[in-house]
């Protein structure tokens, strides 16, 4: 919170995300600003997907014009 990472949260986010492991997930996604700031891929039990910056990657991409900007397949958008 407010840029401060306490070794508490963190360890509790790794046995998280160890029990996970523990019981059959092969994978993790953080899909918070925050968290992968607070779990590195060298903490992490499990590789780790990090939506920040695979988001990131996703506009740049679209930006360079190397991908095609996704379309929308939900409901109506308002």
């Amino acid at each position: 919170m407010h840029g401060i990472f306490r070794d508490e949260a963190r360890t509790s986010f790794v046995d998280l995300i160890g029990r996970l492991a523990e019981s059959g997930c092969d994978a993790v996604a953080l899909v918070c600003t925050e968290i992968p700031l607070l779990v590195s891929p060298d903490d992490s039990p499990l590789p780790a997907l990090d939506s920040t910056r695979l988001s990131g990657q996703a506009a740049l991409e679209v930006a360079l014009g190397t991908r095609d900007l996704p379309t929308w397949r939900g409901g109506q958008f308002r």
